[in-house]
């Protein structure tokens, strides 16, 4: 509804909001202090028998002077309803951690912090979610080496996602 740059008394109010709409769905909530005021929100959903942490983040604050909505507004809704609809079915095999990083448009910090964190080495996953501004198919931007067998999954998707990735064009030649 209106800017919330990292450290503002606006983006106080949306790190709130995220830990009720977590504490109403009935899963546990953490907070994760960065750097300049950064404060992350972590919600972990545990599996029924982990081979390791599948992490799905986006950040919630805001550049200065935006209210956010496209970058990573978006997303971060994204998140919230997959939280819900997860916790209310059975668990899936694999731990679920959900990352709302905060002060991304400020060089990073939520990120940065957490990944100096030891709830990090136990990540196997990552899906980055990030909008911006407009509209247009679900995309995926980048992945790492060694994920091939992700890109199959997103093709054989419906509706397919659109994928575009300018590293690992070698494992990309089969599809």
């Amino acid at each position: 509804a209106r800017p919330h740059p990292v450290g503002s008394e606006a983006n106080l109010v949306v790190r709130d909001y995220l830990v009720q709409r977590a504490r109403e769905v009935g899963v546990s909530v953490d907070t994760q202090r960065g750097g300049e005021g950064a404060e992350n929100v972590i919600i972990r959903l545990p599996g029924s028998a982990s081979t390791g942490v599948v992490l799905v983040t986006a950040h919630y604050d805001a550049a200065p002077g935006a209210p956010g909505a496209g970058d990573a507004g978006v997303a971060v809704a994204s998140l919230l309803e997959s939280i819900r609809a997860l916790a209310e079915g059975p668990p899936l095999r694999n731990d679920v951690m959900f990352l709302f990083s905060d002060g991304e448009e400020a060089g990073w910090l939520g990120s940065n912090a957490f990944v100096d964190s030891p709830e990090s080495e136990q990540v196997a996953v990552v899906v980055a979610m990030e909008s911006e501004p407009g509209n247009g198919p679900t995309t995926l931007q980048q992945t790492s080496p060694g994920d091939g067998w992700l890109i199959r999954q997103l093709v054989a998707a419906d509706p397919p996602a659109w994928v575009s990735s300018v590293s690992n064009s070698a494992e990309r030649d089969d599809f």
